[in-house]
């Protein structure tokens, strides 16, 4: 019988298979893509990609070992679903996910193996011709995922590429928020000690997660201000992250934060929304929005093409590292 993840909004693996590309920002090429699951509610709880290319199958079942114990350790999933993308030579990789199945996962309990090749997908460890064929299923068209919004930690909000791309577009100079954030820079050279900058970083870590609340011209040059400052801005990316994350429904306290950031970014003096934009883009990629994350590090490339986290930050998502990984850059813990 063909593999099921019982989801309400993911009706079976071609949904989920589908939806891959959404989720991390482009379609995998030569990779393995690990998606764990919470069995509770079926929802995705991580996504990982691997490059193929120039890693040996047995060194890859070390990596997704230690890719899956950690997903399971951060997220809680117990579930996981490997989709392999290398084309028609899927065949040749029955014995690596037999293997995988062997190896000591905790409480993580491995679905099934698919492969996908082109717009189809079908199963690799099952060899019943009458449930699994070997020419596999049709995937279905974008459209018919356009309602799946959340198999992912909390509500997910899929969206049009198209009005993604669009969406962080500035606007018009706010002379106001130009005016405020100049003069907290007048302030930050007149202060003779930390305690100013700690006070300022306290109340914009408790706007930003307010989320109930709008940002006046002065909360928005404060967070354009301190996520200017490199050491406010790690500990903002970290902590704002670890707050997020607590949340029930994580993502919903995301996009309504990345609502209430929308007017600052699209007003800001020139060259400096390139700061709210990164750490946004960092909290939506560690949070599953692969596509979100990346237009809004895109977007703050065109304010600053040379802006180092930005650069790190696509080149990371591009790269199919665990997200994980790249937000323990920013952890003071783990330095």
């Amino acid at each position: 019988m063909e593999p099921q993840i019982k989801n309400q909004e993911a009706k079976g693996p071609s949904s989920l298979v589908a939806a891959i590309g959404h989720l991390i920002g482009f379609e995998p090429e030569d990779s393995l893509v690990l998606v764990a699951i919470s069995r509770e509610g079926y929802r995705v709880q991580l996504v990982i990609r691997i490059d193929l290319i120039g890693s040996s199958q047995e060194k890859l079942l070390e990596d997704s070992q230690r890719a899956l114990l950690r997903a399971h350790q951060e997220t809680g999933a117990d579930l996981v679903l490997p989709v392999l993308y290398v084309g028609k030579n899927w065949q040749t990789w029955r014995d690596f996910f037999e293997n995988l199945n062997k190896v000591e996962l905790k409480s993580l309990t491995l679905l099934d193996a698919l492969w996908v090749d082109q717009n189809r997908y079908g199963s690799i460890l099952c060899e019943n011709q009458e449930c699994c064929p070997s020419e596999g299923f049709v995937l279905p068209s974008d459209s018919s995922i356009e309602k799946l919004q959340l198999i992912s930690q909390g509500k997910a909000v899929m969206g049009k590429r198209e009005s993604i791309d669009e969406y962080f577009n500035f606007v018009k100079e706010n002379p106001k928020l130009t005016l405020t954030l100049a003069k907290l820079i007048k302030a930050k050279k007149r202060s003779k000690n930390l305690s100013w900058q700690e006070n300022l970083y306290n109340r914009v870590f408790v706007n930003l997660m307010q989320s109930d609340q709008e940002l006046n011209v002065l909360a928005q040059a404060e967070v354009l201000f301190a996520t200017g400052e490199i050491p406010l801005r790690d500990r903002l990316i970290s902590e704002v992250l670890h707050e997020l994350q607590s949340q029930d429904h994580p993502l919903d306290k995301l996009h309504e934060l990345k609502t209430r950031l929308l007017p600052v970014i699209q007003s800001a003096p020139s060259g400096q929304a390139k700061t709210i934009l990164s750490c946004l883009g960092l909290w939506l990629w560690q949070l599953g929005e692969a596509v979100w994350a990346e237009a809004a590090i895109k977007e703050a490339l065109k304010h600053d093409e040379t802006y180092r986290l930005a650069l790190l930050s696509l080149s990371a998502l591009k790269s199919g590292l665990a997200p994980w990984r790249f937000a323990d850059c920013f952890n003071p813990a783990s330095a």
